[in-house]
């Protein structure tokens, strides 16, 4: 019991507790997700909060294309902005905004493992996979196969961790929190399709290293 109570804690602490967006303003968290903080730039992303919460799976090309000009960012960078402004959207779209309080959760202890899309099935452009494999940084979802349980992967951009593995639009499918860019999770269900993605139970852990 006080091994499970500690590496709560320690997770809490060191990944989701110090991303935690139920309680922050936009401003601190694009600066804690390592975003653009121009405050131009800043404007122009809060401009779409609305477009990205209607596009739940991809940003529209043409978002992409103006974020990446007005705020001097490629366009693969533009779009991973995009993609955890995104999570952060959807995040505050289903979270009660109350201090101590991240998603309709029952316990600490549930907040540590969730259900994530890794990517498509059929990967064909660098924007398809949600996350790349920790150590050899190579992408998680390679000629159509998914990884194996016990991987530890890491986030490409901010990740919606869900609830369950029911449709995202269904409703019936919140997020807990977001993984930032650069999280770390622990591959602890068998991957499977759903629609045109894999999908995974994952455990949110330290990266390792």
């Amino acid at each position: 019991m006080l091994d499970t109570v500690d590496k709560v804690s320690k997770i809490l602490f060191s990944v989701v507790g110090t991303f935690c967006i139920a309680v922050a303003t936009y401003e601190v968290e694009w600066t804690r997700l390592g975003l653009e903080t121009d405050g131009f730039c800043l404007e122009h992303a809060q401009t779409y909060e609305a477009m990205l919460l209607q596009y739940r799976e991809t940003p529209p090309p043409v978002v992409v294309d103006r974020y990446a000009e007005r705020c001097g960012v490629s366009e693969d960078e533009a779009f991973s902005d995009l993609k955890t402004i995104q999570a952060i959207v959807i995040q505050q779209a289903q979270t009660a905004v109350s201090a101590g309080q991240v998603g309709q959760v029952s316990s600490a202890e549930d907040l540590l493992s969730g259900f994530v899309a890794v990517g498509s099935a059929e990967p064909s452009v660098f924007r398809d996979v949600n996350f790349d494999v920790a150590g050899d940084g190579s992408p998680a979802i390679q000629d159509g196969a998914a990884p194996d349980i016990g991987t530890v992967l890491v986030a490409r951009w901010g990740v919606n961790l869900r609830t369950n593995l029911l449709l995202t639009t269904s409703g019936k499918n919140p997020s807990k929190t977001v993984i930032p860019p650069g999280g770390c999770v622990r591959i602890i269900g068998a991957p499977e399709v759903r629609g045109t993605k894999y999908w995974a139970k994952v455990e949110l852990l330290d990266c390792p290293g």
